[in-house]
């Protein structure tokens, strides 16, 4: 995804491999001392609250349920069936896992948990145990890499199951890789936000003046931040 210019906090990005509680050690400096508006690239929902922090979107947890919903729609899964989930450990991975575990317990699923790390190179593991837990669809609470790692290994097994990510575990350069195929055939992503393709009045009109503004670069829900978070504070 394309990189923007900003400074993100290692204990708050979904790369983190350690819980640290109110996301960020500066969370309430923020609130206590500076009193500056912060509109993070992430959304733990344990930043809600904050007077200054301000999250742009649903939180992961809701995020995760809105995911669950839309497979049980689809009829990809239904009651008394298992779903995987493959997490990173921390605020991200971690509020996304409660989220699958509400949106379970409501729809009589069993959640499968699975833990990763940002330095995991290898999801064999992790496919081997879903697949044998039996579970019909899986969640990838994770980064980019790992989610393609997983899809891709999963398809090398013959583990057909529809998997479903949160936002930080897509970027459009996947599809030039290997796991590409596979991705495009069976692989989703929840949104905290409209996305970038969606066909509504503020997507279209961005994907519009990004592509004059910038004809040679690819579009991705990356691209909006830089766009959104201004006119939240009444700048562009």
């Amino acid at each position: 995804m394309r990189s923007g210019a900003y400074t993100s906090c290692s204990r708050c990005s979904p790369g983190a491999p350690t819980r640290a509680p109110g996301c960020c050690p500066a969370a309430s400096s923020i609130d206590g001392r500076d009193k500056g508006l912060v509109l993070p690239q992430a959304w733990p929902a344990n930043l809600l609250g904050s007077t200054y922090i301000r999250v742009i979107g649903a939180t992961y947890d809701v995020e995760t349920i809105n995911a669950i919903d839309y497979l049980l729609a689809e009829r990809r899964i239904a009651e008394g069936d298992r779903i995987g989930h493959v997490y990173f450990e921390g605020d991200y991975g971690e509020n996304a896992l409660a989220g699958s575990e509400y949106a379970a317990k409501q729809a009589g699923l069993t959640v499968v948990e699975q833990k990763t790390k940002p330095t995991d190179n290898d999801m064999t593991a992790q496919v081997a145990a879903l697949k044998q837990a039996g579970v019909k669809a899986v969640v990838v609470s994770a980064g980019p890499r790992r989610a393609a790692l997983l899809v891709g290994v999963a398809a090398a097994t013959g583990f057909r199951v529809p998997v479903i990510g949160n936002n930080s575990a897509y970027a459009p350069q996947l599809l030039k890789t290997q796991a590409g195929p596979a991705l495009m055939k069976d692989y989703y992503v929840a949104a905290s936000t409209l996305p970038i393709g969606d066909p509504g009045a503020g997507p279209a009109e961005l994907c519009e003046e990004y592509a004059a503004a910038y004809p040679k670069d690819g579009l991705d829900n990356g691209s909006s931040p830089g766009t959104r978070r201004p006119g939240c504070t009444g700048r562009r």
